[in-house]
């Protein structure tokens, strides 16, 4: 008896192998795009990572704090150019206590080595007056960093504490002012680490 009629064709061959890798690729893709999402846009794997600081949750999206740069300008998510961000919220005065903050926000900075490029600094003051006073402080002890304004009178922020903002604008951790630097660093590092696919793109509106 003839086995022809089993035998395959190059061509019917050829349709079931694009026929299998069509199938593979139709559960494999999915499968890959939601674990992407998951692990690294998952606000409540990252509340349930170990922090030194404190997760905010729900993340603080920062254009609701309506701060504004010293000529006047509003701080939009897109000035802040897909960086993460070490923000510093300065007190009435900045004393010695807030200098050496300032100081520890750019030894942190440069502790980051290749990776300092995809952070910022930011300090936030009351008033205008308060950023142009701080300015000749910033550029001895942290230059390059960033001065807004939140003139608001009751901020969710807390006076000598440290935040960061994440890529997409959100403040998402908080440091009371006593934390210690090198747990602010390893969160640091853990952050830009677990996200190596997030790069900045322009300068911060000055």
């Amino acid at each position: 008896m003839s086995h022809d009629f089993f035998k395959e064709t190059p061509e019917l061959s050829k349709r079931h192998y694009f026929l299998s890798l069509g199938l593979l690729l139709v559960i494999v893709i999915p499968f890959l795009v939601v674990w992407s999402l998951f692990y690294h846009h998952n606000p409540w794997l990252l509340a349930h990572t170990k922090h030194h600081g404190q997760f905010i949750s729900p993340p603080l999206p920062v254009e609701k704090l309506q701060l504004t740069t010293q000529d006047n300008k509003h701080l939009r998510v897109k000035n802040l150019n897909k960086k993460w961000w070490l923000v510093y919220v300065e007190p009435e005065n900045c004393n010695s206590h807030c200098l050496h903050n300032l100081h520890n926000m750019n030894q942190l900075h440069l502790a980051l080595g290749r990776d300092h490029q995809r952070m910022g600094r930011l300090v936030i003051v009351r008033s205008k007056r308060h950023a142009k006073q701080l300015q000749a402080q910033i550029i001895q002890h942290a230059p390059g960093t960033h001065v807004v304004i939140n003139a608001q009178r009751h901020s969710p922020l807390q006076t000598e504490d440290f935040y960061i903002i994440d890529p997409e604008g959100n403040i998402m951790l908080h440091y009371q002012d006593h934390a210690g630097a090198q747990g602010i660093l390893k969160d640091m590092r853990r952050l830009l680490h677990g996200n190596p696919d997030i790069l900045p793109t322009q300068a911060l509106v000055a």
